[in-house]
């Protein structure tokens, strides 16, 4: 698939303040990255909007690389990402993220790309992302032994962020079904996971942080369902658990015959129940991260769940769509109900040979002749709406576009739009943006010490939501922020009344909370450190106590007891720990660590000497107490043979360093090669010998003058005695004796010496 998702922005109109923008698809901060894509040379775009004129910056803080850029207000600003910003490994910590930054409200896009194979993504602004995920994908595929994995790729968006990963498959590292693993990504470090084996679907893993992070998913290459034709890559950004929703409605791509579509559910025993034409699923009771997986042929239905769930709906392969070619797999995220818009612009591309253009969108009914598309109503437009809902309180329209921009409004409660296309082997699909309310994140604090004032804060917008606080007191309070003291000390049952405006429902939740008083704790211990050892923190408070740890070099922990390994003087200093019981912080504990230097002895480099020459002294500084591995304790060491030597200096604080050195024996070789010889029997001069020393290799080779080799010896001890090849006896006269010997010379390398020499026989 080839076409290119530039997606455009959404517009919030709950007020005229141009910062309101948290909790949805508009920020000023943005992070991501490209999982890994079937082809090495594809293609990687950023796409960023907004509905004011705007600049920023997109920047790749590991590689240096940067590029400012300016917006004009409902256009397109299209930036050509490096390389390096695709993840190609599995489960090692990178530093490849992209950052996006602009001075006023925008949107951001992914577009990665390659003939037949594209997906695009919305990029979440900081304020939206969360802190709780699962992982929503599709298996993988196999071609010709080549294996393209379900996949996903965390994103830290702060400094030491803690995240524990449960799988719900094996991973290509060797982790199992079920198996936990922690890691912890600095700002913009990146986690890329995939699949071990096309059948293991990381869909339902489970994704948890201690800070907020960005969460992608999706798939190399692969077919949808299983077993069709035309492949493509996924991509999609995930919601996290806080903002999903309880009631949506699915619309089928228009002209086709079947969508796929699966359903995470996030709490044990979800009931999830369809509504709508004949022929929908029966309802279907999903635990805790598990998912289910069906087809709709051609049918809008309206989903109903018991708790918050996410819905995917998969684009198939055109072999199994009934368009005769046309189309391609795709994934896109469906919002809810309750995250309905005002107003959405979104981009129906043409890229990649997509010739058929179509828009889905869902409104209240009441809102329908209200809601507009390029300035005409719907009805003007040529269109029509489908009422769906236990009371027909929703409705949908599936219309057929042109290429470019669309700008959808409501006059009402919101909309929302799904935009998407076809070509040969092609096809697009995108959600055009959302609100990210936090329904799912209860609002109501733990408690507080007595006397504290508590923060209560509903993060909605009051324009779309009414909100009634009991407090447990007897107090009724209806704003959506404030303070409050309570007087006496025990535990108080608050509920939250949430009233949706729009959809005219309403929702609760409750929690009981503490209020206790201040109390101290017990911290330790003051130590002073060795470089290199671990210390544990301790602290103790009440059972059931939270801890908030500081201290040097960034440290921050939530543990109660953490562990600091591998120190350093980067880690010496004061260390901070509050218990926190029910909202009631502590009085703050101090605990100082010192961190002492291990002396560093320097033997030198590993080195040599020749015994007949003399001894070889080696030697540290006395301001620590010295051991040498033969017990000696002594500054200076006399060396008189070679071997491995090692010293351990401790200081006051028994911090210790060890050095070793290795010591050879390179005695320079010595070679003494005579010019005559007699071998006439009478045992003087009989033997011609050559004289050395310290020759590890030797050869020598006696000639005629006519180049005839009459010896040759491997031996230094074996000289030639006057016969050719111990045959005859040779001619008395002038002979060449070529000397070939390595060994080493006086700077210690290894050398290959050749000496030719004439040599007179007589007799």
């Amino acid at each position: 698939m080839t076409n290119k998702k530039y997606l455009i922005y959404l517009l919030l109109f709950f007020s005229n303040n141009e910062y309101l923008f948290s909790q949805s698809n508009e920020g000023t901060e943005f992070w991501f990255a490209f999982l890994q894509h079937r082809d090495p040379d594809n293609k990687k775009k950023c796409i960023i909007t907004s509905k004011y004129n705007t600049s920023g910056t997109i920047e790749m803080p590991s590689t240096g690389w940067k590029q400012s850029f300016n917006v004009i207000a409902n256009d397109v600003f299209i930036v050509d990402v490096p390389n390096a910003s695709e993840l190609q490994v599995s489960e090692l910590i990178t530093q490849q993220g992209v950052r996006v930054t602009t001075t006023r409200p925008s949107s951001v896009y992914i577009h990665h790309y390659q003939t037949f194979r594209a997906d695009a993504a919305l990029v979440l602004p900081i304020e939206s992302l969360g802190t709780y995920y699962y992982v929503m994908t599709y298996q993988g595929y196999e071609n010709e032994d080549d294996h393209y994995p379900s996949e996903f790729c965390i994103i830290g968006i702060e400094n030491n962020t803690n995240i524990e990963l449960t799988f719900s498959a094996n991973t290509s590292s060797g982790k199992k079904r079920n198996e936990k693993n922690s890691i912890v990504l600095d700002r913009g470090e990146t986690y890329q996971v995939q699949a071990a084996t096309l059948i293991d679907d990381l869909s339902g893993t489970y994704v948890e942080s201690d800070k907020p992070i960005s969460l992608f998913s999706g798939n190399r290459w692969t077919q949808i369902p299983n077993g069709t034709g035309n492949r493509d890559n996924l991509l999609e950004q995930m919601y996290p658990v806080e903002v999903w929703g309880k009631q949506f409605v699915t619309i089928p791509s228009k002209h086709t015959l079947v969508d796929r579509y699966r359903i995470i559910a996030s709490q044990d025993n979800t009931i999830i129940n369809f509504s709508g034409a004949p022929g929908l699923p029966g309802s279907f009771t999903v635990n805790k991260g598990k998912w289910v997986e069906f087809e709709l042929r051609a049918n809008s239905s309206f989903v109903q769940a018991s708790a918050p769930i996410m819905i995917a709906q998969f684009l198939v392969g055109g072999d199994d769509n009934g368009l005769n070619g046309l189309g391609d797999p795709s994934m896109v995220l469906l919002n809810s109900v309750e995250q309905m818009r005002d107003t959405v612009t979104i981009y129906n591309s043409p890229y990649e040979n997509i010739t058929r253009q179509f828009v889905n969108v869902l409104t209240a009914t009441r809102d329908t002749s209200n809601l507009m598309i390029d300035g005409q109503t719907v009805f003007q437009s040529g269109n029509g709406f489908q009422l769906i809902g236990p009371k027909n309180e929703f409705a949908l329209s599936q219309m057929s576009v042109t290429q470019g921009p669309h700008v959808i409004t409501s006059g009402g409660c919101g909309v929302i739009a799904i935009a998407y296309g076809y070509g040969f082997a092609e096809s697009y699909a995108y959600g055009g943006g959302a609100n990210f309310y936090k329904f799912n994140k209860i609002p109501i604090p733990d408690g507080s010490c007595l006397n504290d004032s508590i923060e209560f804060k509903s993060s909605l917008p009051p324009g779309r939501f009414d909100v009634k606080w009991d407090l447990g007191d007897g107090t009724i309070i209806s704003s959506h922020q404030f303070k409050y003291i309570y007087k006496s000390l025990g535990n108080y049952n608050v509920k939250l009344v949430i009233h949706d405006l729009c959809l005219n429902v309403y929702d609760s939740t409750t929690k009981e909370i503490q209020i206790t008083l201040r109390k101290n704790l017990i911290a330790y211990p003051d130590t002073l450190l060795c470089e290199g050892s671990s210390v544990q923190l301790m602290a103790q408070d009440i059972s059931g106590s939270q801890y908030k740890w500081e201290g040097p070099n960034r440290f921050s922990s939530d543990i109660q007891n953490p562990t600091i390994s591998n120190v350093t003087k980067l880690n010496e200093g004061t260390y901070t720990v509050t218990g926190i019981y029910f909202g009631c912080a502590t009085y703050p504990r101090f605990i100082e660590l010192e961190v002492s230097e291990n002396p560093k002895p320097n033997l030198g480099k590993d080195t040599f000497f020749c015994p007949e020459y003399g001894t070889l002294q080696i030697g540290v500084t006395n301001e620590y107490d010295i051991l040498w591995d033969n017990g000696s304790t002594n500054r200076i060491r006399e060396i008189d043979r070679e071997g491995i030597y090692s010293v351990t200096l401790t200081n006051e604080y028994n911090c210790f360093g060890i050095d070793t050195i290795e010591i050879l024996e390179k005695c320079p070789l010595i070679i003494h090669v005579p010019n005559i010889f007699s071998p006439n029997g009478d045992n003087i001069n009989d033997i011609y010998n050559v004289i050395g020393s310290y020759i590890e290799v030797f050869k020598m080779e006696i000639f005629t003058r006519w180049g005839e080799k009459v010896f040759v010896s491997t031996d230094i001890n074996k000289g030639w005695n006057g016969l050719i090849r111990n045959g005859p006896p040779a001619n008395p006269g002038v002979y060449v004796c070529i000397i070939t010997a390595e060994g080493f010379n006086s700077k210690g390398e290894y050398i290959n010496e050749v000496i030719k020499n004439d040599l007179t026989l007589l007799r």
